[in-house]
């Protein structure tokens, strides 16, 4: 008979253990009030750890809520990586479920926190400003994305003058919330669980509140405004309802990760120096979360043939469609990009599982006795395989002469040193990646020479429907190079139809949103630019579409720019 457990995995705290045995009470409740055999919680800072649970509750399909406020670190990394690590782990189901911060009702508690702090206090929605205080990291860039959306969501929810995004460990700052804030009124909601002492004691001490033993919320005055600050979101009823409809629904949509017992992972790659060192990049990471990887070489379309320009190949990706087989067929089970390699449209064949921290995009020259640009004589021969950098060199130095040049990297570099070209335009990230800095002549900024949608960017692709490959891949996803390339492939599909422009695209998210597009007609004698920089992702996205179409029939009518 299937024995069924409920594993309630929290960070927890060892220097407040009514943190740990708060959640402990919630599992007792839980053990009561759900049809589970066994409910039990388990901590990263406590007893029983995340890598003995297991072993403990000795089921044969468990179901994991991370009480937490997002994916992240904790989340996706450090809990699957120390549930593997129990003896039970291979004879288990093994089901983790979204944390509890990324539930749809966590919105509708925090509006309702507001709109109630907003009532007691006397104080108008519209001159309040709200910042949404969560713990953050830089080793994970999710670990900022549920409080982010948060902070987005009240703000379009919400007759408030602004909200705000802040962190305990990350950009910007808490410490920075008063001052950014335009509000007369500033409501501060800790994103958080547990009352532990990031939100009972660093939280209204960093935010430069007075010292008090008043129960929450506190308010204060700081730098002249009103500064009303609440307990953690974990800390109300509505919570607990949560994590049961989580473990309720863990059979449906909810699950971010399924482990089978664990085998080992084909990572297929081309042979080129390149791809290989992007291969054993991504492979390292792997294993360092404590996953067997063997890398598959193979070759590819892009590779086999080098006498035509990459635009003359019988193929929309003569780079990735061998790969794309071979993943499709259960030859391999994950695929390393560069991701301006891929197609631009998604195949349902396959889940683009993690975009990887992107490289420096820009774009460098490799010339003859290390001469800049400007200094190619006139009728020197540039060598390039990109329709895009063609016309960008076209536009900037007409008197060049631009040929195609084929092969690896390191092959183009030789091609230039032995006198076949004068110069050769490559990206910077692939010389970086082989060593090859002293290579470079000039680096042009991001300005000056744009760099193709998704440059320097590493994909990682898995089969549709493999949780297994998928969940271990996620653990590698970097939030703000999935979201900076989605908004410069757009502007690569906006273009799809235009054979006679050549578009380029860079976009950085952060604090703010940024991005510079660059249309430039093949022969290089019209282009303009966009540049658009704003804190909503979602309205850049809209103005730069807009603003593209706009410029097309400009384009179309060969008018001179």
């Amino acid at each position: 008979m299937t024995r069924r457990a409920l594993i309630l995995a929290a960070h927890g705290s060892r220097e407040a253990p009514e943190v740990n045995e708060r959640i402990e009470r919630w599992a007792n409740h839980l053990a009561a009030t759900t049809d589970f055999d066994v409910v039990a919680a388990c901590f990263h800072q406590g007893k029983p750890a995340f890598a003995e649970v297991l072993d403990l509750v000795a089921a044969d399909d468990v179901t994991v809520v991370p009480i937490m406020t997002s994916r992240g670190y904790y989340a996706d990394h450090v809990l699957p990586n120390e549930l593997v690590r129990n003896k039970r782990f291979t004879q288990t189901r093994v089901r983790i479920t979204a944390p509890i911060g990324t539930h749809p009702r966590i919105f509708e508690l925090a509006r309702q926190r507001v709109r109630e702090l907003c009532a007691t206090h006397g104080v108008a929605e519209a001159k309040v400003t709200v910042a949404v205080v969560g713990h953050g990291t830089p080793r994970h860039g999710q670990s900022r994305r549920a409080t982010v959306n948060l902070a987005s969501q009240l703000g379009y929810a919400l007759p408030v003058r602004q909200t705000l995004a802040v962190f305990i460990d990350d950009e910007p700052a808490i410490e920075e919330a008063v001052g950014r804030a335009t509000g007369e009124t500033v409501i501060v909601l800790p994103f958080m669980i547990g009352a532990g002492p990031h939100a009972m004691q660093d939280i209204p001490e960093r935010l430069g509140m007075l010292a008090s033993d008043a129960p929450w919320p506190r308010s204060s005055h700081v730098a002249s405004k009103q500064v009303i600050c609440d307990g953690p979101l974990g800390e109300h009823a509505a919570v607990l309802e949560m994590v049961a409809d989580l473990a309720a629904r863990a059979d449906v949509a909810n699950v971010q990760a399924q482990f089978a017992p664990r085998r080992r992972l084909r990572l297929g790659t081309r042979a080129s120096k390149l791809a290989l060192w992007q291969a054993h990049h991504v492979a390292s990471a792997l294993q360092d979360r404590g996953h067997a990887v063997d890398i598959v070489e193979l070759s590819s379309l892009g590779d086999r043939i080098r006498d035509r320009a990459i635009a003359d190949l019988p193929s929309d990706a003569p780079f990735t469609d061998d790969l794309d087989f071979a993943l499709e067929s259960g030859e391999i089970d994950i695929a390393v990009h560069s991701f301006k390699d891929v197609a631009i449209e998604p195949s349902r064949r396959f889940t683009n599982a993690a975009i990887l921290p992107r490289g420096d995009a820009r774009e460098a020259l490799v010339a003859r006795d290390g001469l800049t640009f400007e200094e190619l004589p006139t009728g020197a021969i540039v060598g390039t395989s990109s329709l895009r950098r063609e016309a960008q060199v076209r536009r900037m130095r007409p008197d060049l002469i631009v040929k195609s040049i084929r092969g690896p990297v390191d092959a183009r570099v030789a091609q230039v040193r032995e006198g076949k070209f004068d110069a050769a335009i490559l990206a910077y990230a692939g010389l970086d990646r082989l060593g090859m800095l002293d290579q470079i002549s000039e680096t042009f900024p991001i300005e000056t020479f744009v760099p193709t949608p998704a440059q320097a960017a590493l994909l990682v692709q898995v089969r549709a429907g493999d949780e297994y490959a998928t969940a271990i891949a996620q653990t590698l996803d970097d939030a703000a190079s999935r979201a900076a390339t989605a908004l410069e492939l757009d502007v690569l599909r906006a273009l799809a139809d235009q054979p006679n422009i050549a578009g380029a695209a860079y976009a950085t998210v952060g604090d703010r949103a940024r991005i510079t597009v660059r249309l430039t007609t093949r022969d290089g004698a019209m282009s303009r630019d966009i540049v658009r920089a704003t804190q909503d992702v979602d309205m850049l996205h809209a103005e730069v579409l807009q603003e593209l179409r706009a410029l097309l029939p400009e384009f179309a009518g060969g008018v001179a720019v």
